[in-house]
């Protein structure tokens, strides 16, 4: 059985009784996977996780016993009740409890069993999958990875319990080969880097010659710098108290 699911990328493969006890992933090839995977690659993926889940003997086993322990345990209630009734003894209400005893271990063990039955049965379901999906998930084209999905239904209560159905699915998850397509879109021109200049800009500021005298003298002393005594005017070039020579500037 094959559904369409809602993303328009996935695939959907659902399970089929071929008998009792026995159910398996359909075998039929969907037409969306054309160009994808052949039908020869998808019919042998289907075939090893069918043959890995295909095992009846867990539910066979657990079967027999709970109608082994409930007929045995009816049979000792019965028994014990009649051969009471008949003798009028009292020693057999232990046939009874045992009997009682028994239906209800069959009981505990028919839930228990098919609770880990279902839980070792999707373990090998999700294994097998993963296995198949390492196969196409490596593909640079077209490539497509595998996964279970569960899907828990209600269907009612029975004797106060509610009951619950599990409905499994193979999800086909195709990926297109679109990323180098879409980043070439975004940047239809790519520009060019610009290199970078590893050369030293040239300095516009003329170094200055501190060697060289300034352009213009200063102004001549004011003072004798022997004795002290100001200069009278700017052409005398001797101090008049000792005698001592002017300096130019």
């Amino acid at each position: 059985m094959i559904i369409v699911p809602a993303n328009p990328n996935s695939v959907q493969v659902g399970m089929i009784r071929i008998g009792c006890l026995k159910t398996q992933f359909s075998s039929a090839f969907p037409a969306r996977l054309n160009g994808v995977i052949s039908q020869n690659e998808f019919r042998e993926s289907i075939g090893n996780i069918n043959k890995n889940i295909s095992s009846r003997m867990p539910k066979i086993i657990c079967l027999v016993v709970f109608l082994i322990c409930l007929i045995g345990g009816f049979g000792l209630v019965i028994a014990g009740g009649t051969t009471s009734r008949a003798r009028g003894g009292s020693q057999y209400a232990i046939i009874i409890g045992v009997g009682a005893g028994a239906m209800g271990f069959a009981s505990i063990f028919f839930t228990i069993g098919c609770c880990v039955i279902r839980l070792r049965r999707t373990a090998k379901m999700r294994q097998a999958i993963a296995v198949e999906s390492l196969k196409y998930s490596r593909r640079s084209t077209e490539a497509c990875s595998w996964r279970l999905h569960v899907t828990t239904i209600w269907v009612g209560q029975y004797r106060g319990r509610s009951r619950y159905r599990y409905i499994y699915h193979i999800i086909i998850d195709i990926r297109h080969p679109i990323a180098s397509n879409a980043n070439a879109g975004l940047h239809p021109n790519p520009v060019p880097a610009r290199p970078i200049s590893t050369a030293r800009p040239k300095s516009t500021v003329q170094p200055q010659d501190t060697l060289a005298p300034p352009p213009y003298p200063g102004p001549p002393a004011a003072f004798c710098s022997q004795c002290g005594v100001p200069r009278p005017n700017l052409t005398a070039n001797f101090c008049s108290s000792c005698g001592h020579q002017f300096d130019k500037y």
